[in-house]
């Protein structure tokens, strides 16, 4: 089995990276992101794929520049560089390392850039997928050498992002074994979509909205940033209704399950659970028997 290197950083490339420790693949050296503060104390926080390389008993490299190693990289004489949600910019000087393979969590060129996984599932996409493409410089504009698809529908950010990675560490190890002969196409960047970062405000929503496009932002922010209203209320679990009402009221109570239905502008979101700001998390009944809301009332 061939020397890699591998280079991620979130879930998704935590998940690959552990298919492929398992599989026997020799991994060289993991280089992922340096701790960042986190929560409200500002604690050092690991990228998922170090704890996951510490599990595995794998060396680990988290440079601030990623050409800061370069020397150190070339020392390790990899036969290929494997790239999953990284989150730098690979110069020329670590492509001329070794060839360079990204595992991109769309079907390019959909959704380039850092958010394919959210994209999908905000465009209410039924299939989506993973390209396995020769890494450039410009962004996600490589040649492809392979693709797998991937139901989306009904997924939500972390089943999603799970099922992709599962399936993209096969699509990988395959290539690994028959990498001479794989073949690489031009993507056609005329088809090309860009999908940015996604920040915390991406997920305020309000009830103006239809009830799909709510469902679907919490399928896409589920975890994080998650769903809030300006309030600060985050809705945890969901789900769209074909009812009717004024858009923000209250138009139904089910006191047995705790849940409480509003309407959106077209449609209506069924909420089983929420969390007021600075609070624990609680069911919807709770949260408006302390508000003495009722049936008619605005939810905010």
């Amino acid at each position: 089995m061939r020397r890699i290197i591998f280079m991620g950083a979130p879930k998704y490339a935590a998940i690959i990276l552990e298919d492929l420790a398992n599989s026997g693949v020799e991994i060289a050296l993991v280089v992922t992101q340096e701790d960042k503060p986190s929560g409200r104390n500002r604690t050092l926080s690991a990228p998922i794929v170090k704890e996951t390389a510490l599990k595995l008993s794998l060396p680990i490299a988290q440079p601030r520049k990623l050409d800061d190693i370069a020397n150190d990289l070339a020392a390790l004489k990899p036969d290929l560089i494997v790239v999953a949600a990284y989150g730098q910019m690979i110069s020329d000087q670590i492509l001329a390392i070794a060839p360079c393979l990204n595992l991109h969590a769309s079907l390019l060129p959909k959704y380039r850039g850092a958010s394919p996984i959210q994209a999908a599932l905000l465009n209410g996409d039924q299939l989506t997928g993973l390209t396995l493409m020769r890494v450039r410089k410009a962004l996600d504009s490589g040649e492809i050498a392979g693709f797998s698809l991937v139901k989306s529908s009904r997924r939500n950010l972390e089943t999603l992002t799970i099922a992709l990675a599962k399936t993209g560490a096969k699509l990988i190890l395959n290539a690994l074994k028959r990498y001479e002969t794989l073949e690489f196409t031009p993507q056609n960047s005329c088809d090309a979509s860009l999908v940015k970062k996604v920040k915390k405000e991406d997920g305020l929503i309000d009830f103006n909205r239809s009830a799909l496009a709510i469902d679907r932002a919490f399928r896409a922010y589920y975890g994080w940033p998650g769903v809030y209203l300006e309030s600060g209320l985050t809705l945890l679990d969901l789900e769209a209704l074909n009812a009717q009402g004024e858009a923000g009221t209250i138009i139904a109570i089910d006191k047995p399950n705790g849940a409480v239905t509003v309407a959106c502008k077209e449609g209506a979101v069924r909420i089983a659970r929420a969390r007021p700001s600075g609070k624990n998390a609680m069911s919807a009944l709770d949260y408006i028997n302390g508000r003495r809301l009722k049936v008619g009332d605005l939810l905010s």
